[in-house]
């Protein structure tokens, strides 16, 4: 099969990018008509190859005569400058990826690092994210499933250390904690408190992640003798989760008081949701509705009243890939891939309670 050639202004963009990175920060770049002459192209390849250094803020506009002025950007790229290592993640309403989004800038001081995020579509091809991508290493927090062998091969075809958050990849540098294990631990914690008939809230797209949790949190209260009610909410990736989730359970909640004692949210951002239509039901938590979720962020403690949480310390996730990633590229030799594992805790708040009656 004939490999497929590299579009024309991609090929300019690259080497125009290879003489700017040259220059110095203040320095007047090539006008539009020296680098139709120069390169015997058209202005429209000329202008589809400075989008992408515009995109990266390599350049800024000359309002005046000229070209454009190189930023200081360039100076990233100079011998000496910190490691850039870019976080993409999926561009959805997700307060989890927010929380890792605030957690990765804020470590960036620490460690040293110049950090960069990419939002990239849900639907988005892995080579096209991939080839978008700037920095000298790269932590990816994939779509929601499970990267494909194809996806491994393009990530790694851009030469540079990476890793993959969230997900147990053997053979591939990755930082993860036990889907299964949480909706265990949630089913574990409602059954210790007496509660026999619970449901289960699919408060986010059925990806990888939340089939896991589902299947821990089902197969525990099934070996233990528990009734488990589903409720599925629909979540289709890129939602407004907490606003579905609402709607859903009002429903529920507006046919008569449900049999179950006990709710277990699939993802704790959108547990919002539950808790505001327990409240509108008039029912109290937990007395006689208890509330777990899992996988939080730092707000959940403020909740009324506060969740009770199965989490992971995103901090220490966080900085064991950094440090992962900064020997890498620290190293010239090639070196093992590691796979962190991180084991999921119960965190006790108000929003349970033993089985009423």
């Amino acid at each position: 099969m004939t490999a497929k050639r590299q579009p024309k202004h991609q090929i300019l963009g690259g080497e125009l990018r290879r003489q700017l990175l040259q220059m110095a920060p203040g320095d007047s770049f090539l006008t539009m008509k020296e680098i139709m002459g120069k390169f015997a192209v058209s202005q429209a390849t000329v202008s589809k190859a400075l989008e992408s250094l515009y995109d990266e803020k390599l350049l800024r506009v000359n309002r005046g005569p000229g070209g454009a002025f190189v930023t200081e950007e360039v100076l990233r790229y100079k011998d000496g400058a910190p490691p850039t290592i870019c976080l993409a993640v999926p561009r959805w309403a997700s307060g989890v990826n927010m929380l890792l989004e605030n957690k990765f800038m804020a470590l960036s001081e620490r460690f040293g690092y110049h950090p960069e995020i990419f939002q990239f579509k849900p639907d988005a091809e892995w080579k096209d994210v991939m080839g978008s991508l700037r920095g000298d290493a790269i932590l990816v927090i994939p779509q929601g499933d499970v990267p494909s062998q194809q996806n491994y091969a393009e990530m790694t075809a851009s030469g540079r250390p990476f890793a993959v958050f969230g997900f147990n990849l053997p053979g591939i540098n990755s930082v993860w904690s036990d889907n299964r294990h949480y909706g265990l631990l949630a089913a574990k914690h409602l059954a210790d408190h007496g509660h026999r008939h619970v449901a289960i809230v699919i408060s986010e797209p059925k990806l990888a992640t939340i089939r896991d949790r589902i299947t821990g949190f089902t197969d525990y209260a099934e070996l233990n003798g528990i009734t488990t009610e589903v409720i599925d909410c629909g979540i289709e990736p890129g939602d407004f989760a907490v606003e579905k989730v609402n709607a859903t359970t009002k429903r529920i909640f507006a046919a008569g008081r449900p049999p179950f004692t006990g709710i277990f949210v699939t993802s704790a951002p959108s547990a919002l949701g539950v808790l505001n239509a327990v409240y509108e039901a008039g029912l109290r938590i937990p007395q006689d509705i208890s509330v777990i979720s899992c996988v939080g962020d730092d707000y959940c403690r403020f909740y009324s009243p506060s969740l009770t949480l199965v989490n992971e310390d995103y901090n220490d996730m966080l900085e064991s890939v950094i440090t992962l990633l900064l020997k890498r590229l620290d190293s010239t030799a090639a070196a093992p891939t590691e796979n962190l594992r991180f084991t999921s805790q119960l965190i006790p708040g108000k929003s349970t309670g033993p089985a009423p009656g």
